[in-house]
């Protein structure tokens, strides 16, 4: 990497720390406080109607952090009167197929990231198996969502309070479901770049560098935006399609999105080249990339993107393909077992 990559990836960095340090705070509720922000029309008790539960590991997700927690839940959920089998992911795909044969009266319990979570809800289908979800990988986008505990010993306590929440997920042309996001674009490229050189498991740090290299190198193509049949621009150069606030991390892009709402909020871009790469990571760091005026935030139950070049996209984190694409929301089409 030339001296100027290195320089501002320092600089990201430094800045990603401080922002880190200060989001608990800001994001902070008491346990009344979420309780009076859950409609309760969207919550079903199924806690009792699972006397089964299959963990999913992926072994490589958060550098091994799965070796101190395993035995612990395990051990944890047995004594609950569980009966708990663990599957180990042996490659991409696997977590599809480890929970194809599932039956109605399990839980699945997935320890990885973002893309076994992905993996697992795609496997399911149409099954209406609640899925736990204990955070060990780099995203973990739907735990921050859901506020979900980091602690063993807290997140066992799911398994006795906890409820059962039915959210949308969104549903492409590429043949994948997502639980949290679709992008088209710059960050659709960071994502392919990556997994040509990935190797395992990679910290949020590790992301800084490639996307600073693809900020000074990136050039977007047009891309065609069409919400619910009404064409919105030709002119996008990076499209969001998101599901969730979060996009790892301190960041958020599609900051208005709630999970059971029957819609997927998209936020996209016409900017391109290194300093409006480098504005926009800013909004996002800052949330209020949706205030920016080359920015723009739509919601709505169906999309179409499309170009002339080849566009890459990524969902929930894994590269997907290339466009077009067309997205559709399906409500209220998985189940997770969450803290109130």
């Amino acid at each position: 990497y030339d001296p100027i990559v290195v320089f501002c990836a320092k600089k990201f960095h430094l800045i990603f720390i401080r922002i880190k340090r200060r989001i608990p705070m800001l994001e902070t509720l008491s346990k009344e406080n979420k309780k009076q922000i859950i409609n309760e029309d969207k919550i079903y008790d199924k806690k009792n109607s699972f006397q089964r539960i299959r963990i999913v590991l992926n072994p490589i997700a958060g550098k091994g952090l799965w070796r101190r927690t395993l035995g612990f839940l395990r051990k944890g959920l047995r004594e609950k009167g569980y009966h708990v089998e663990v599957i180990p992911t042996k490659g991409p795909g696997h977590a599809m197929e480890a929970v194809q044969d599932i039956e109605e009266d399990y839980a699945v319990l997935t320890l990885g990231g973002d893309g076994t979570i992905n993996e697992v809800i795609n496997g399911l289908g149409d099954k209406k198996v609640p899925i736990a979800i204990f955070p060990v990988g780099t995203g973990n986008v739907l735990c921050k969502e859901f506020n979900i505990p980091s602690q063993p010993e807290e997140f066992l306590e799911t398994f006795s309070s906890g409820v059962v929440r039915e959210i949308d997920l969104g549903f492409s042309s590429l043949g994948r479901q997502f639980h949290s996001f679709l992008g088209a674009g710059f960050d659709g490229h960071i994502v392919r770049e990556i997994s040509k050189v990935r190797k395992g498991n990679m910290s949020q740090l590790n992301y800084v560098l490639p996307v600073i290299k693809a900020a000074r190198s990136y050039q977007a193509s047009k891309i065609r935006v069409v919400v619910d049949g009404k064409e919105v621009t030709q002119e996008a150069t990076t499209v969001l399609i998101g599901n969730v606030k979060s996009y790892g991390g301190p960041l958020q892009i599609t900051r208005k999105a709630s999970v059971d709402d029957g819609l997927l909020d998209i936020c996209f871009v016409t900017g391109n080249g290194f300093l409006n790469w480098a504005r926009y990571i800013w909004g996002m760091f800052r949330r209020n990339l949706d205030k920016y005026q080359d920015v723009q935030y739509f919601r709505g139950k169906e999309i179409l993107l499309e170009s002339e070049e080849e566009t890459p996209v990524q969902i929930d984190g894994d590269y997907a393909g290339t466009l077009p694409v067309e997205v559709k929301v399906l409500p209220r089409q998985t189940s997770l077992l969450v803290p109130v």
